[in-house]
């Protein structure tokens, strides 16, 4: 408790995100619960919280990733102490053990954890540690991406999710800020000794970018120009919503005639487009380049498709969009780019993930799941498309190439799934990477000594 006391003197609620204040201040009766992993950010918001809002109902989450060995079981330990010590409640679950996984999959299993108690508890409110710097990597990797402008605005200091909302106290605060006072003040926290290794994207950048970034701005404030800009980024979507409005009964109509948008800005087009594929749960199974194709053939009345979601295309024609389904029996899985962590396919699921890597990589092939590992990089480009006469590579361990029908054969792949199977491309090369039921491609295997591996998965319908 004297931590508390110690730490909420040093960052005055007045330093806190206002929005998150005000909504806190006023919630009293139910249980509000806060993620802590027993690490620097999260302590921090466990510990500020209890001191500046004493009259709330406090509950600890905490997910064992059980990915440390050891270590995980000891900071779930070190969160149920603190917990106990400020007489709070701490709820943990432990996720089974597993070699490959990335952080999309700990992401999601943590965060359906922690909605899971909440709901449970009757609560509608999850405080999370996120800070600025988390924004700023979170920028970098969506800006690499091609992110709308509505994913450039979050993580948001709030965000609604249906039933509850997630809330950030300590979103404007740095990372330093919060080390520095901890520090002075001798408080103890877990450090995660995978945060300091390069398995993952974000801590590439975390520890190689944004070090170059300060060194070639030693004296200028780069980090409150990235807020300024922000700021603007909010701003900016802001305005483009306000003047999208009069035209949101398009979001609603199931085959929307862009033609209404004549003589807007490009902006606006976007904007419904975005806002129509959301509402049908679509955005993420169109890769950027589609998107952008389909926008464009929307504004000049072009005709265009594009593959999306299980069997199905979307269609622009005469500015109309058209969302249209692939029959049962259609084999054509192609050509179709991929740049986003799932692609759909007649055939089956496509699914890319960066994991850690620590040797192995014999394929799995288990209930129609088929994966294999790749030395590739996780923002990798891929061209997907039906199988062609004459199609050859080199198949993993062997050293010279081979055609696919030869390996279909020695395989046992049946003509029917010859027919429907995905080959999977670079883009823009077109040299095949794998082709499931097959061996990976040797030219791109992971290499010795790698810490990490891009993981593509193959689910069959």
């Amino acid at each position: 408790m004297d931590y508390a006391a110690d730490l909420g003197h040093r960052f005055p609620k007045k330093l806190l995100e206002p929005q998150v204040v005000e909504l806190l201040s006023k919630e009293t009766e139910y249980p509000i619960g806060i993620a802590c992993s027993g690490g620097l950010d999260s302590l921090c918001l466990l510990l500020l919280s209890y001191f500046h809002f004493p009259e709330n109902k406090w509950i600890v989450l905490h997910f064992n990733h059980n990915l440390r060995d050891g270590e995980s079981d000891e900071d779930e330990m070190f969160v149920h102490k603190v917990a106990a010590a400020l007489g709070l409640v701490c709820f943990s679950a432990k996720r089974p053990p597993s070699l490959h996984c990335s952080e999309a999959d700990l992401r999601k299993d943590r965060y359906a954890f922690f909605e899971n108690i909440l709901l449970k508890e009757g609560g509608c409110y999850l405080l999370l540690g996120h800070h600025w710097d988390d924004v700023c990597e979170s920028w970098i990797m969506r800006m690499a991406r091609g992110a709308s402008l509505e994913a450039l605005i979050s993580p948001l200091a709030v965000q609604s999710l249906g039933s509850y909302r997630r809330l950030r106290p300590l979103i404007h605060l740095e990372r330093r800020q919060l080390e520095e006072a901890m520090r002075s003040l001798r408080i103890p926290w877990r450090e995660d000794s995978s945060n300091h290794g390069d398995a993952y994207l974000r801590n590439r950048i975390r520890h190689g970018l944004i070090p170059e970034v300060e060194r070639l701005f030693p004296k200028k404030s780069w980090r409150m120009g990235w807020k300024r800009v922000g700021q603007q980024i909010r701003e900016a979507h802001e305005a483009v919503a306000l003047y999208a409005n009069p035209f949101a009964d398009l979001v609603n109509d199931e085959s929307p005639d862009f033609g209404a948008l004549k003589g807007q800005a490009r902006a606006i087009y976007r904007h419904i487009l975005d806002a129509w594929l959301q509402r049908r749960h679509l955005r993420e199974h169109i890769c950027w380049i589609s998107f952008e194709k389909l926008l464009g053939a929307l504004l000049e009345g072009h005709d265009f498709s594009c593959s999306i979601g299980i069997r199905m295309l979307l269609r622009s024609r005469a500015h109309h969009l058209i969302l249209v389904k692939i029959s049962e029996g259609s084999t054509s899985c192609g050509p179709i780019l991929w740049d986003t962590a799932c692609v759909e396919t007649p055939s089956g699921i496509l699914e890319k993930t960066l994991c850690q890597w620590r040797g192995g990589g014999k394929q799995i092939f288990q209930k129609n799941i088929m994966k294999v590992w790749t030395g590739l990089p996780e923002n990798q480009v891929f061209r997907i498309r039906n199988w062609q006469a004459g199609d050859v590579y080199r198949p993993f361990g062997f050293f010279g190439r081979k055609k696919l029908k030869k390996m279909f054969q020695e395989h046992r792949v049946s003509l029917d799934e010859r027919q429907s199977v995905p080959v999977i491309t670079l883009f823009p090369s077109g040299e095949i990477v794998w082709v499931p039921y097959l061996p990976i491609c040797d030219d791109f295997r992971v290499l010795n000594g790698s810490t990490s591996a891009l993981e593509l998965t193959f689910r069959k319908i």
